[in-house]
């Protein structure tokens, strides 16, 4: 119970609490104060009457008294009357309220200081304090209470009543004497001076003040801070001693740090420039110094003009190309750098950066051939010049970028084959060829081409994995054109239905023998036509009844045919209306590259089912934004999932399997597959969660019959995957079962090596995570003491003893220096799971989280020292450790939620990529003031290297406080919060212009707010950063279904895939019996809506 003074603002309650005892001060206490106030009272309640005597007569009395009754009676009429005009005119304005509509809702009120509670707030003057008796468990979160949520009362008078100076020295101490210096060129001195010997003299009426940019005196000769010689010594001047000294020791100035954090952009510009003098051949501070200069620049403009260029700013490169003068500046330091440093690759391609918005076509087309003919082998000049032609929308173009490609690929094989004699392979080289090739299928697929794309994986993994046997002696350009009768045979890939190789088929080719597999495909396209045309037909009826716009129709149907008509035709019909979907063998030559390492081809079929959707346990690709998207429940769903596609991405699985038979990699890519089913079930919204489990049920019977049955890692993941879907009881069960068969008469602590040992202890996880809490200490004891679920006792004495066993077993796995894991996981953290949530349950009170928590701390450190362990384990076993304390909080009200924050905290930054434990950091800090560290730790970490999770992490913070606001306001437009979101959104396309996502979910905020003319401004930035993705310009048509024929123009005009013409739209309409529209002018539309 805490007491809070009377003079709070907020107003008095009701009534008060009188059955509990409350400490309250009265007035009567003070009695110096309290007498004062009653008689003040007495004098105030009782006025002193004065009485007049008067000579008047008694008639002259009345006629004063008759006059001052007229008076009164005027009075009292005239106040009658308003009284009624106010009544009536507040009858008027009840009757104009019933009928006015009600304001605005207020988002947040905010009172003036006082946190008191307005209901139960009651001053009186015998009582001036009162008792807040509700709880705020905010407060539990923070140390102690808010500074200036307390009081604070300072002593002005230090001196006891009825003392002497004696006892105030002994209380209070002395009073200390001030001793003012008196410099001589004071103003007292100068006056002083002035009036005893009679001069005048002149004192001073400037003083320097911080901040203020004031020149030095001329007269003032600054200390010489450096190096003097007298006598051949040298001299260095002191400041502490006020003199020069010998030098001891040469100081090393290169590696001194210059004090560029606290000085101006001007300063900083001139230090960097002093120091690139004395180290001309540091490229790093060739590059800082090419950055300050677009600081200084914006230091020199007036405050009108930096919000101009900030507008004006598209992305990347911002404001640096909005002045000419810049750019020339910034041209004469590369030039300069490049007479220091004349082979320097990143040097040149900061030019090339640099001059690209200034020189013509012509001019940066010799440029780029220049810089390509030097430094043809170095993987940055082609990381740079891919970039350059992706994101330069003057000069960019689909057919071009595309032979950029293919001569990117070709020149690399030259170089890594040795037929180049003049530049030689460099490290790596292979490693980035294959990043080149998957690079140009995610190219193809952005601008709608996932036949292209499907086919050049096929095709790259067809030439590396089912090559005959008599072509590998041959070179690669003989290779190539015996692939090609392959190709053009029309018989099935890998990953298409009866696949059976490159070298199969050719043999089959050869006796011929083939023609029993052309048939598959007709089949399977006739089944995807007939699927297409009733919903084709459905759409279009839909948009006759409902009389659609065309815009909107043309975006229905090219999103239909885009996520529906995505598989490649091997041959083409003599109907075919799309003949973009054949492939033929000029599309895929240049994706034919042989890859001489196993690990290589390896990782060439995990990125292929990668970005076919697959996840693999050990393998995250953090660049794929999309999929990190769909983490965050609030972001918008922004992925044109490819609807079928997981038909070949299965397949591929089972070839997979085939190419790497041992058991190890075999049984890998096995638990995959069915992680990949379980996740191609998740993202359906058409089933129930019983009718999910059940279908994933049936397709993992048909896997498992393929594999072994002592397979017991594939019956872990299935166990894990069943939970995930939400069947916890039906995973216990088949956890159970298969600890039964894999370890009923064995301990898991005495199984022969790691990989028996890791999916029993995966087995035991989820079978004890569909147990009731009450069974926990029987069972984790069992497993502790006899490595298998045995008794279920639940004595003091065996708990005792299971503790005992289980702290023995963890420290013994620690102490091992020969720790290793694997994809599944490693024993010692797995171990430590299952310990610590077994002291935690048999522990009393709030020991219980300690001593659970030191057996994750002992566990983590033992993993950072091992040399084996990779950082996944220790992530696993963090999110454990999170998840108990979680567990502890919901268990405990009265527990500090910081234990949680602090915990989340130091998780996000030991382990960035993970978008778990950002995502429940941010949730956890999106109320009251913890919001304000939350934002504070984006902008901390906005200097370090930019990772697409912590963007996306940002992203979801401002869009969740968003739409928090708008289910409490009921109002969009009336938020103070929407500029936050717009500014994040703009700093992370900035910081990845590699992605559109950001610019897509800028645009789908501007759409949920309704301003159709910012979502254009919206496209027409993204469009200069992005001009290759074609979500970009659906995205825009939706929200703008009148700009749709201008934004086909613009695709056709950069070679974007169009599947369906815009004249195309008339024709669906009269097929569904529906009449031609009359378009409508998109400029009317425009001015219509801005003057709305």
């Amino acid at each position: 119970m805490s007491l809070f003074p009377a003079y709070a603002t907020s107003p008095p309650s009701t009534s008060a609490s009188s059955d509990a005892p409350v400490a309250t001060a009265s007035i009567s206490s003070f009695p110096s104060f309290a007498s004062a106030l009653s008689e003040h009272k007495r004098s105030s309640s009782s006025p002193e009457v004065v009485t007049v005597e008067s000579d008047d007569s008694v008639e002259v009395i009345k006629e004063r008294k008759r006059k001052k009754k007229q008076k009164h009676e005027r009075k009292e009429k005239k106040r009658r009357k308003d009284k009624d005009r106010d009544k009536e005119k507040s009858s008027k304005s009840k009757k104009i309220a019933e009928v006015k509509v009600p304001s605005r809702p207020v988002v947040e009120e905010r009172p003036k200081w006082s946190f008191l509670d307005t209901r139960n707030a009651k001053i009186s003057d015998d009582q001036p304090f009162i008792v807040d008796r509700f709880p705020d468990f905010d407060n539990f979160h923070y140390d102690s209470i808010y500074k200036r949520h307390v009081p604070e009362y300072t002593l002005q008078v230090k001196r006891c009543l009825g003392g002497n100076k004696v006892i105030d020295s002994a209380l209070f101490g002395a009073k200390a004497v001030k001793t003012v210096t008196e410099r001589y060129f004071d103003r007292k001195a100068l006056r002083r001076f002035a009036n005893k010997s009679g001069t005048d003299v002149q004192t001073p009426s400037v003083r320097r003040r911080a901040g203020k940019n004031l020149q030095d005196l001329g007269e003032f000769v600054p200390v010489v801070q450096q190096k003097l010689k007298k006598n051949e010594e040298e001299l260095l001047w002191d400041p502490s001693i006020q003199m020069y000294v010998p030098v001891t020791h040469q100081p090393e100035e290169q590696d001194a740090p210059l004090p560029l954090t606290e000085a101006d952009a001007q300063t900083r510009s001139q230090l960097i420039n002093k120091r690139l003098q004395e180290e001309p051949h540091n490229i790093d501070l060739w590059l800082r110094f090419l950055r300050t200069q677009d600081e200084v620049f914006m230091a020199e403009l007036p405050s009108r003009s930096k919000k101009d260029a900030k507008s004006a700013s598209t992305g990347g490169d911002s404001l640096k190309m909005t002045d000419r003068q810049l750019v020339d500046r910034k041209l004469a330091i590369v030039d300069r750098a490049l007479l220091k440093n004349v082979a320097d690759i990143r040097l040149k391609l900061a030019r090339l950066a640099i001059g690209r918005d200034v020189w013509d076509r012509e001019r940066l087309k010799e440029e780029w051939k220049k810089v390509e003919f030097q430094h043809v082998n170095r993987t940055e000049m082609w990381d740079g010049y891919l970039s350059f032609g992706e994101r330069h929308l003057a000069t960019f173009s689909v057919t071009a970028q595309l032979a950029l490609y293919d001569r990117c690929l070709q020149r690399l094989q030259t170089v890594l084959y040795g037929t180049m004699k003049t530049h030689p392979a460099l490290p790596g080289t292979e490693h980035f060829l294959l990043d080149v090739l998957l690079r140009r299928c995610r190219f193809l697929l952005s601008l709608g081409f996932p036949e292209k794309a499907i086919a050049c994986l096929q095709a790259a993994l067809e030439f590396n994995f089912f090559r005959p046997v008599d072509v590998d002696k041959l070179q690669l350009e003989d290779k190539r054109r015996y692939f090609e009768p392959f190709w053009d045979s029309a018989a099935p890939r890998i990953g298409d239905e009866g696949a059976i190789g490159w070298a199969e088929t050719m043999r089959l080719i050869h006796a011929d023998s083939l023609a029993n597999k052309e048939n598959m495909e007709e089949r399977e396209m006739a089944q995807e036509t007939q699927t297409y045309d009733q919903m084709e037909d459905a759409l279009c009826k839909d948009a006759v009844v409902r009389d659609l716009p065309d815009g909107e129709v043309w975006v229905a149907v090219e999103s239909l045919r885009s996520q529906r008509l995505w598989r490649p035709i091997r041959r083409a019909p003599d109907d075919l209306e799309d003949p973009d979907r054949v492939v033929l063998y000029d599309d895929v030559k240049s994706c034919l590259i042989e890859l001489a390492d196993a690990d290589n081809r390896r990782r060439l079929l995990v990125e292929s089912l990668m970005m076919l959707g697959a996840r693999f346990p050990d393998e995250t690709s953090t660049n794929d934004v999309t999929t990190l998207c769909t983490d965050f429940d609030k972001l918008p769903r922004l992925d044109n999932r490819l609807i079928g596609i997981e038909s070949l991405g299965m397949r591929l699985f089972e070839v997979a399997q085939q190419i790497y038979p041992a058991n190890k990699e075999a049984t890998y890519f096995a638990c995959a597959q069915l992680v990949y089913a379980a996740d191609s079930l998740t993202i359906r919204t058409d089933l129930r969660p019983k009718d999910r489990s059940k279908q994933f049920k049936k397709m993992a019977k048909e896997l498992m019959e393929k594999r072994p049955r002592d397979c017991w890692p594939l019956y872990a993941t299935y166990a894990e995957q069943l939970a995930r879907l939400g069947d916890e009881a039906g995973a216990a069960q088949v956890a159970q079962k298969t600890l039964t068969m894999c370890a009923a008469e064995k301990s898991v602590w005495q199984l022969a090596n790691t990989s028996e040992q890791l999916p029993v202890l995966r087995l035991l996880t989820v079978f004890l995570a569909g147990q009731d809490l009450q069974y926990y200490p029987a069972l984790l004891a069992d497993i502790g003491l006899y490595g298998r679920l045995q008794t279920a006792t639940s004595s003091a004495a065996h708990l005792v003893k299971a503790k005992t066993a289980w702290l023995e077993k963890v420290a013994s796995l620690a102490s091992d220096k020969d720790v290793e894991s694997d994809w599944q996981g490693c024993s010692l953290s797995l171990a430590a799971s299952l310990c610590a949530r077994f002291v935690y349950t048999v522990a009393i009170g709030r020991d219980k989280l300690r001593a659970a928590l030191a057996v994750f701390e002992h566990a983590l450190q033992a993993l950072t020292g091992a040399s084996k362990v990779s950082k996944r384990e220790r992530e696993r076993l963090t999110k454990v450790k999170i998840d108990l304390i979680d567990d502890y909080l919901n268990s405990d009200p009265t527990a500090p939620p910081r234990l949680l924050r602090d915990a989340l905290e130091q998780a996000v930054i030991e382990f960035p990529d993970n978008t778990e434990f950002l995502k429940r950091f941010i949730d956890l800090n999106l109320r009251g003031h913890a919001l304000v560290g939350l934002r504070r730790f984006f902008d901390q970490r906005s200097s370090d290297r930019p990772l697409v999770v912590r963007s996306v992490g940002a992203v979801y913070a401002e869009l969740a406080r968003y739409i928090s606001l708008v289910e409490a306001a009921n109002d969009a437009f009336a938020l103070p919060e929407i500029h936050r979101i717009r500014a994040v959104l703009d700093r992370c396309a900035e910081r990845h212009p590699e992605t559109a996502v950001f610019w897509r979910f800028r645009a789908h905020f501007e759409q949920l707010r309704g301003d159709k003319n910012a979502v254009l401004q919206v496209f027409y930035r993204a469009v200069r950063q992005c001009p290759y993705e074609k979500a970009l310009f659906l995205d825009c048509a939706r929200a703008y279904p009148q700009k749709a024929s201008m934004l086909v123009d613009l695709m056709i005009e950069k070679g974007l895939r169009l599947r369906c013409p815009i004249e195309e739209v008339d024709i669906l309409r009269e097929a569904a019996g529906g009449k031609k529209r009359v378009v409508e002018d998109s400029d009317d539309d425009s001015s219509s809506d801005e003057e709305k």
